[in-house]
């Protein structure tokens, strides 16, 4: 019976090849092995793939998180942090929703809602094509006929996102997305400030000038020292019959300049 190998101190010294030779061996010689080799292999196998499988789940997301994120020209060099949603960072579980009840989560950090009977509305996340600046994976949304009065997406913003948050701040969010027919998306901010949560509504726009929407907290009414969380909702307007593929929301974090 094969053994599983442990892992070396130095994982430069892990040597993935051998492992993939001896199952490929195991694989040839499997029509002629005895039921019980076969069930003690499989046992290793399931084994092996739960690890594999927790690795994957560890490395994805931070090497997602270190993909490129270009900064818009008219943010050079004022950038204090910029990131993503977790949802483009990593595996999502489920991977896809058919015909979703409002509110249901859709991996870490998203969740949809609507008020639509019939539910005809289908979400996916996909593997996003090679890009040296797009997020890993992407999220698919497709509706039919939709008899409700609204759709919308809620994005969880992350924790860094929020450290030392304040009123000197401006948040921008770009998106990276590709609809099948013109499309108007609302985009607002929410932060949850003890009991109070402060709120304030943008527009994608639709001249052509780019997918991004700004957030000059200056004007939002909130007490940074009772931060406790945000959101961001996106909203689509008349939905039916749409097909969007949101390949990517990249965060931005910047000081405001003084006046």
């Amino acid at each position: 019976m094969v053994k599983l190998s442990r892992l070396s101190r130095r994982d430069s010294q892990v040597d993935p090849d051998a492992a993939v030779a001896v199952w490929s061996g195991l694989v040839s010689k499997a029509p002629d092995l005895s039921t019980a080799a076969l069930q003690g292999h499989l046992k290793q196998a399931a084994r092996l793939r739960s690890v594999l499988d927790r690795f994957a789940q560890i490395a994805e997301p931070r090497l997602a998180n270190d993909v490129l994120i270009e900064v818009p020209e008219t943010l050079a060099g004022q950038i204090e942090w910029s990131g993503r949603p977790a949802f483009w960072l990593g595996e999502a579980s489920p991977r896809a929703l058919v015909a979703p009840e409002s509110g249901i989560e859709l991996g870490e950090g998203v969740k949809l809602f609507h008020d639509c009977p019939r539910r005809e509305i289908a979400l996916r996340q996909h593997v996003n094509r090679v890009a040296p600046s797009r997020a890993a994976y992407g999220l698919s949304l497709d509706v039919m006929g939709f008899e409700g009065s609204y759709l919308s997406l809620v994005l969880d913003l992350p924790s860094a996102a929020l450290t030392e948050l304040g009123q000197s701040h401006v948040l921008s969010v770009n998106f990276d997305f590709q609809a099948d027919r013109d499309l108007g998306i609302f985009v607002r901010l929410n932060l949850k400030c003890g009991p109070n949560t402060v709120n304030m509504l943008r527009e994608v726009p639709r001249d052509g000038s780019g997918h991004a929407v700004e957030f000059d907290l200056a004007y939002l009414d909130m007490d940074p020292s009772r931060l406790e969380s945000g959101w961001i909702d996106v909203m689509f307007e008349a939905p039916q019959y749409l097909g969007l593929d949101l390949r990517d929301v990249m965060l931005f974090r910047s000081r405001r300049a003084e006046v």
